[in-house]
């Protein structure tokens, strides 16, 4: 999925992200957003890319909200930037607290901001 500097919203019970999916900036303008939003529970697999990403200007977001939030091996998050990035995780039980730590993190996995 791509949305070129845009915004990306996908809910369900379950997410399960496996593949790639983009809101990166085309040009001189900030990253797009990324929700990725699970009532229960939200994984993003091994060698899957979440992105919001800007060559040129602000990194944009990603918001990756469920009871459970999982990053597991060789997934990417990336929300970087030239001048600067941001970004969000945030778990249910959690406040919303800018960069929340997600309840799984494997050990090769990169969030980048």
């Amino acid at each position: 999925v791509s949305a070129a500097g845009g915004r990306i919203d996908l809910q369900g019970a379950m997410v399960n992200q496996h593949g790639i999916v983009r809101a990166d900036s085309l040009g001189v303008g900030p990253g797009g957003r990324v929700v990725l939003q699970a009532s229960d529970t939200l994984l993003l697999a091994a060698g899957s890319e979440t992105t919001a990403r800007s060559a040129q200007g602000a990194g944009g977001r990603v918001d990756l909200l469920g009871t459970q939030v999982g990053l597991l091996d060789a997934s990417l998050v990336d929300v970087s930037g030239r001048s600067g990035g941001g970004g969000r995780f945030q778990s249910a039980g959690c406040a919303a607290v800018d960069k929340a730590p997600p309840d799984l993190v494997g050990m090769s996995s990169s969030p980048r901001a």
